[in-house]
């Protein structure tokens, strides 16, 4: 005696269902329980047909009575036919310990059994999800605006690129500047125990910022040299701020090299000097604005 059943009743092509055989088994066959799964060679065997896709079986004995149970999904309408299935605890296992087993068909229906249609429906556009069309728009305007910013900069890269260098140029050179006025407020401010070597730091830190700030050898030059360099590359320009820093440098000079009282600084004349350096320092700034360098 055998039976069997199908898990749903009506089985659609597509759809996952359940086939239960049950059947009698030999008396010698010993009682047991087994899963097989889609990587088990049991299942991989009965998988090469095109018609179906078997998930699972499961493989159960008990006193006599074996049923097989089998998850699949079928592929083609009509009658399905699973063959002949090895029954036992290994189904690969030829020393007898199994046995053939013929499951019955089961029938599979169509799609177009389902639906009770005759022909195909007719292509339809696709569906929107409401609010989607504004984003469309959204999304255009924004593409067509970066563009738009884009064509603008691309026409402007050579004043933005320039607005860019200049701002970099004016940055160094208020960082130069600062640097300078630094150095006089020190020397103004200082009791010193070693005059030449302040007066030699004041002297470099000077030579420093007028190479920065006009591009020119300075830090090189001797001291009659520096008017010069200005001159030589920016006319009488410079007049006025020579004329202030020039003294300062000489006296600083006397203090580096010369002997006896010259060698010293008298009383407040440190504030002295870096005040003409540091009236100097501001006419070339100002002058510098009004020239190009």
């Amino acid at each position: 005696m055998s039976a069997f059943s199908l898990t749903p009743q009506n089985v659609t092509v597509g759809e996952k269902a359940q086939l239960v055989f049950r059947f009698a088994s030999p008396a010698e066959m010993n009682n047991f329980i087994c899963d097989f799964s889609e990587s088990d060679e049991a299942v991989k065997n009965l998988n090469n047909s095109p018609f179906f896709t078997i998930k699972q079986m499961h493989f159960e004995n008990a006193n006599g009575n074996a049923a097989i149970s089998i998850d699949f999904i079928p592929w083609k309408a009509g009658e399905l036919d699973f063959g002949t299935i090895a029954f036992g605890e290994n189904t690969q296992n030829s020393d007898g310990s199994s046995f053939m087993v013929t499951v019955s068909p089961v029938f599979i229906r169509s799609v177009a059994q389902e639906t009770n249609a005759s022909q195909l429906a007719p292509p339809a556009p696709p569906r929107l999800i409401p609010g989607t069309s504004y984003l469309i728009y959204a999304g255009v305007a924004s593409v067509m605006a970066a563009f738009t910013v884009f064509t603008v900069l691309l026409l402007r890269f050579k004043k933005i690129r320039t607005f860019f260098d200049n701002l970099t140029v004016n940055l160094r050179r208020s960082r130069n500047y600062r640097r300078m006025v630094k150095q006089i407020r020190i020397f103004t401010k200082g009791k010193y125990t070693n005059q030449a070597e302040a007066a030699t730091r004041l002297v470099n830190a000077f030579r420093v910022y007028l190479q920065k700030r006009f591009g020119l050898p300075f830090c090189s030059a001797a001291t009659f040299e520096i008017p010069q360099l200005l001159n030589q590359n920016f006319g009488d320009f410079y007049r006025q701020g020579i004329a202030d820093f020039l003294p300062v440098l000489q006296r600083c000079d006397q203090l580096r090299f010369a002997q006896g009282q010259n060698a010293c600084l008298k009383e407040g004349e440190n504030k002295d000097l870096g005040l003409k350096l540091a009236t100097a320092l501001n006419i070339l700034e100002n002058e510098a604005e009004n020239v190009t360098i």
